[in-house]
């Protein structure tokens, strides 16, 4: 696949903030989360300042905090050939019954479960499994070689965001649980390979 892919996670939440787990569920922004995928965006837009002549597809997660992201983002790179398409298959991992709560009361609720393994999240009761994640990460991977744009940003979130990095790597399940999932700078993906852009913004500190 000869694209870049510029993938990044949304700004802090609400939720984010208090240690609640989102899944497919929504909060708004923080002040905090703004500034994040504020300063994210001018680091995008300098390395895209290179591409001024090529088109870019920006794809997004449907769900809030992500549109809501994306948005600030499109406002910053100021590029009006640069629309926002959003695709379900880029939503957050569904936990099921744990969406909404924190961590005590999913421990409460389930006394067994092992919180600090990196794959408890899957083991949601009515969640999605590792593998129905990994499925649709693999099937929107294999679809971006029916798009014509080399550029492609994209908005997502942290556990999906590993999953899709581990599928586009080719990691194996131990190696991509455990990826780091900052809210401050992007994954450039490209040629099987997945390498974390950052910079230091002191205004945003």
């Amino acid at each position: 696949m000869k694209k870049k892919l510029y993938l990044l996670r949304h700004g802090e939440t609400e939720f984010n903030k208090k240690g609640i787990y989102q899944g497919i569920l929504d909060s708004p922004l923080t002040e905090a989360g703004i500034q994040q995928v504020q300063a994210n965006a001018f680091l995008l837009k300098r390395k895209l300042a290179a591409v001024q002549d090529q088109q870019i597809l920006f794809l997004s997660s449907p769900l809030g905090r992500a549109v809501q992201s994306s948005k600030l983002i499109q406002q910053i790179l100021d590029r009006k050939e640069v629309n926002i398409v959003t695709d379900e298959r880029l939503k957050e991992v569904d936990v099921g019954e744990w969406n909404g709560k924190n961590r005590d009361q999913i421990q409460a609720q389930q006394p067994k479960i092992e919180s600090d393994t990196f794959n408890w999240y899957f083991k949601a009761p009515n969640g999605e499994s590792l593998s129905d994640v990994m499925t649709r990460c693999n099937e929107w991977i294999a679809d971006l070689e029916k798009v014509e744009e080399e550029h492609v940003i994209i908005m997502a979130h942290g556990l999906l965001g590993r999953v899709l990095r581990g599928c586009f790597s080719k990691l194996k399940e131990e190696e991509f649980l455990s990826l780091e999932v900052p809210q401050r700078g992007f994954f450039l993906l490209e040629n099987q390979q997945s390498t974390y852009v950052t910079d230091h913004f002191e205004e945003w500190e």
